[in-house]
C-alpha cells in the first residue's frame, strides 16, 4: 500500500466512525465524535497539498466537507455542553447516507489504489531533496523549512551497487509527478543506475497565462486538462524547449560527475526536444538520451506507467486494467536500458 492510499483510507476511516456513531452512541453527555469530521476535512486538505488535485482527493475532500457541515449543529451543542439524548430522524438518514458514500468511496480507493513498488523488495533506496533557487542563480538544498521550495529531487540507488552503470537524469512529464514513474525508476536503480528525477516550480517560469494554474498544487491537474482533455492546448511545447532544457541542466548540477561513469538523460514526450539541446550543449557529459514516448508498446505516453501508478485514469481514459505485476514499468525500464546500450 502506498502512502497516498494509506492517507486516503485514514480520512475515510474517520468519516466512517463519525457517520456510524448513531448506532453505538446513545444518550451521551458529550458528543465529542462530532468533531471528527472537521479533523477529517483538514486532513483531506493536507492530502491535496501532499498529493495534488487527484479525483480521489477531491471526492474525499468534498465528502469530508459535506459530513462536517451536517455535524456543525452537533459541534455547537458540544461547545454548549448540552446532553445528546437522541439523534433526529433527518440526521440519522443523512448519517446513513454518509456512511454508505464513505463505504463506496473506500471500495473505489482500494480497487484503484496504486501498485506499490517496494523499495525493500528491489533493494533500492530513495532520497528526497527539497531545493530552493532559480535557473539563473542555481539551486541548493533548502535549510529553512519556511523558505519557498522551487524544486524537488528524488534520487534512487541500489543498496549494493549504486550507479555502477552510470547516472540517469529524468524530468517527468508535466502532466504527472515523479511518483507516477516510481516503479520504472526503482527498476532502473535496481539494475545498477543512479537515477535522479526532479520536479521544478521555479516562480519565474510561468507555463500558463493564468497565474493560478502555475501553482505547484494545481499545475499537474492543469497540464493534464490542457494536454489530455482541452480541444486546443494552451501550452505550446515546441516554444518551451529552452525551459525544458534548463530543468535538465539544473538537475545535472545535483549529479556527481565521476571519471568514466556516464550520464544519460531520459524524457517522456513533452521535453523530448530538450534532449537534442542537451546533446548539442552538453555532449561531453550527457552520453546518450532516450524518449520513452518512442516505445511502441507504451500506450499512456506522457503519463507514465499508470496501469500501476494511477489505475483510475488508466481505466477511464484508456480502458486499461490495473496491473499488479509492474509489467509496463519493467518493460519501459528495459527499453531504456536497451536504447542506452545502442547509443
Amino acid at each position: 500500500m502506498t502512502q497516498q492510499t494509506a492517507s486516503e483510507l485514514l480520512v475515510l476511516g474517520l468519516l466512517a466512525l463519525t457517520s456510524s456513531r448513531i448506532f453505538f452512541l446513545k444518550k451521551v453527555k458529550r458528543d465529542v465524535v462530532s468533531t471528527v469530521p472537521l479533523v477529517a476535512f483538514l486532513l483531506s486538505l493536507l492530502n491535496i497539498v501532499a498529493w495534488g488535485l487527484t479525483p480521489f482527493e477531491l471526492l474525499i475532500s468534498a465528502l469530508s466537507l459535506f459530513v462536517t457541515i451536517w455535524n456543525i449543529r452537533a459541534m455547537l451543542r458540544l461547545a454548549s455542553k448540552l446532553v445528546i439524548d437522541h439523534y433526529s430522524g433527518l440526521f440519522t438518514i443523512i448519517s446513513v447516507i454518509n456512511l454508505l458514500l464513505t463505504i463506496a468511496l473506500t471500495v473505489l480507493v482500494l480497487a484503484f489504489s496504486p501498485v506499490h513498488a517496494s523499495l525493500k523488495k528491489f533493494e533500492v533506496t530513495r532520497t528526497d531533496i527539497v531545493a530552493c533557487g532559480s535557473f539563473s542563480q542555481g539551486f541548493t538544498e533548502r535549510t529553512n523549512p519556511l523558505e519557498r521550495a522551487s524544486a524537488k529531487i528524488s534520487i534512487f540507488n541500489s543498496k549494493f551497487t549504486p550507479g555502477y552503470k552510470g547516472s540517469i537524469i529524468f524530468i517527468p512529464n508535466k502532466n504527472v509527478s515523479i511518483d507516477n514513474y516510481q516503479p520504472m525508476l526503482v527498476k532502473l536503480a535496481h539494475d545498477g543506475y543512479s537515477v535522479y528525477a526532479a520536479e521544478f516550480s521555479e516562480p519565474n517560469v510561468l507555463w500558463f497565462d493564468q497565474e493560478w494554474k502555475n501553482n505547484a498544487i494545481i499545475r499537474h491537474a492543469a497540464f493534464f486538462y490542457d494536454t489530455q482533455i482541452a480541444p486546443q492546448p494552451s501550452v505550446i511545447q515546441s516554444e518551451r524547449t529552452e525551459d525544458f532544457a534548463n530543468e535538465y541542466r539544473a538537475l545535472l548540477s545535483f549529479v556527481p560527475i565521476q571519471n568514466g561513469r556516464p550520464v544519460y538523460a531520459v524524457a517522456d514526450k513533452d521535453d523530448a526536444q530538450a534532449l537534442a539541446v542537451l546533446r548539442r550543449d552538453l555532449g561531453k557529459i550527457v552520453r546518450a538520451t532516450v524518449d520513452i514516448a518512442n516505445v511502441s508498446t507504451y500506450l499512456t505516453k506522457g503519463l507514465g506507467p499508470i496501469e500501476q501508478t494511477d489505475p483510475l485514469t488508466a481505466k477511464i481514459k484508456f480502458n486499461l486494467e490495473k496491473d499488479s505485476t509492474l509489467f509496463t514499468a519493467s518493460h519501459l525500464a528495459t527499453a531504456i536500458e536497451s536504447a542506452l546500450s545502442e547509443q
